[in-house]
Order: C-alpha cells, then sequence, then structure tokens
C-alpha cells in the first residue's frame, strides 16, 4: 500500500498519459462489449417479429419497433458490459491501457486501491456528464490540465488520483 505522501503532485499523470491509456481502454472495452450487444441485439430484432400476434402490425416488413428495439438493445447490453469493464479494472488499478502506459488509480488519501462500490462512481459519473450535458463531459475530462493534483472532476467526485506507476508494479497490481 502507498502512503499519501507518496502521492505528491510529482507522482500525478498528467493529461497526455492518460488520454492515451483512456483511448485504449476505450478500444479495449468496445471490443469486449460491442461482440455480444450486437449478437443480442440481432437475436432480438430477428425474434420481436415473432413476439408480436399476427394482427397486432399491419406494416410487419420494416417495423419502427424493431428496429428501436434492436439499439436499444444493442446500447443497454452494450453499456453494461462497457461499464462492468471499467469499473472492475479500475478496482484493480486501471485497465490494460493504464498498465500499458504505467498508471493506475488508487485512493487520493492513502494511495491504496479503491473498492468496488467506488470504482463504479468514478466509472458512471462521465458518463452522466456525457449522457446529460455533453460539454460537462469535456470540462470533466480536461480539468486535470489545470489542477494542481491532475484530478478530472470524477476523480474528484469519488476521491481518487490518478498516478504514474512503475512498469513492474502495474503488470503486477491485478495479481
Amino acid at each position: 500500500m502507498r502512503s499519501a505522501e507518496t502521492t505528491s503532485s510529482g507522482d500525478h499523470a498528467s493529461a497526455w498519459p492518460r488520454l492515451s491509456a483512456w483511448l485504449i481502454d476505450f478500444l479495449v472495452a468496445a471490443v469486449l462489449a460491442g461482440s455480444p450487444a450486437l449478437v443480442t441485439a440481432l437475436l432480438f430484432a430477428f425474434a420481436f417479429d415473432r413476439l408480436l400476434p399476427p394482427n397486432a402490425n399491419a406494416n410487419r416488413d420494416g417495423s419502427i419497433g424493431a428496429v428501436f428495439g434492436f439499439l436499444g438493445v444493442l446500447m443497454l447490453v452494450f453499456g453494461a458490459i462497457f461499464l462492468a469493464y471499467h469499473t472492475i479494472a479500475t478496482a484493480k488499478g486501471g485497465g490494460f491501457g493504464k498498465r500499458i502506459i504505467a498508471l493506475r488509480v488508487v485512493n487520493e488519501a492513502d494511495g491504496a486501491r479503491i473498492p468496488y462500490g467506488r470504482a463504479f462512481l468514478r466509472s458512471v459519473i462521465p458518463l452522466g456528464f456525457w449522457m446529460y450535458m455533453n460539454i460537462g463531459w469535456w470540462v470533466d475530462n480536461l480539468w486535470c490540465i489545470w489542477d494542481p493534483k491532475k484530478q478530472t472532476l470524477h476523480d474528484k467526485m469519488s476521491g481518487t488520483v490518478v498516478i504514474r506507476a512503475s512498469r513492474r508494479s502495474s503488470t503486477r497490481q491485478g495479481d
């Protein structure tokens, strides 16, 4: 466990390494979530027409309900897997991107790993910023440029910091 003194501003990750790690993690999560989400949504779309009673829809070929159902199921499954990846990865110190770039997410107070509940909070806050006020997502993620501890708003709200880790400790942290 790291002490609070070792998470001084010299150890805090700056914006470019964080962005690089985020891009890698985004791609990994998208690949992990995309396939199951697409398969589930396609199954739903094909089954949708079969679930309706025969006289429920006069225009059965090209049903708008199947299209919206497909998109809804796709987004729901994709979002759930995407959020699960980020929550689990954050609780373990960071996903593949943070490990490759040698960064780690830790508790601001003592430098320890964060529990799953706080990892979930840290993962869901940016989604809220993006969903409800898109400009908030940008402010959240750009906040680390001028913050003394290089924290984003979701770091501040969840009591975490992203620190630089040695390559050795960043590959062994998930054990």
